[in-house]
């Protein structure tokens, strides 16, 4: 019967680690998913901000676009990343965003991966837009009436 008692210690002293390292991987993994998150967010974010702000002139596109990053970075921090930089490139009516970082591990510094993510904008100037936008609305409508007809039937 002895031997039994000590039994659940020895066990013990094998699946505990296990579990410690596997919660760990799994809290590592869950940063690497919200600075991942984060930098496709802000990214998408600007390319929004410029693609739909049509006063800003193709000069003022890298100026504007940085500003609003940073911004934006001050909002939410990233937990574990490092020499974060936001390049921009305007070529004719694209506008080509690409934000890259290295992503340091937590609580061990000899491990850094290098983050990107990439972004294509077409800028549409307004007058193409405002017509965008009425056949939008016009074909929307046509589907309403459509759809109307249906219900009564």
């Amino acid at each position: 019967m002895r031997r039994l008692k000590g039994s659940f210690t020895v066990e013990a002293s094998v699946l505990v680690p296990f579990l410690l390292v596997v919660t760990v991987i799994f809290i590592y993994l869950g940063i690497y998913a919200y600075d991942k998150t984060l930098m496709i967010q802000d990214v998408n974010a600007v390319a929004a901000m410029v693609r739909d702000e049509n006063s800003i002139g193709r000069d003022d596109v890298v100026s504007v676009c940085e500003g609003a990053f940073a911004e934006i970075k001050e909002e939410h921090p990233y937990l574990s990343m490092s020499n974060i930089k936001l390049v921009v490139t305007v070529k004719g009516s694209k506008v080509y965003l690409q934000l890259t970082g290295d992503w340091n591990m937590p609580l061990y510094k000899g491990y850094s991966r290098k983050m990107t993510q990439e972004r294509e904008v077409k800028r549409i100037n307004p007058v193409t837009k405002m017509y965008l936008t009425e056949n939008i609305k016009s074909l929307l409508e046509e589907t309403e009436d459509e759809d109307s007809d249906d219900l009564r039937d």
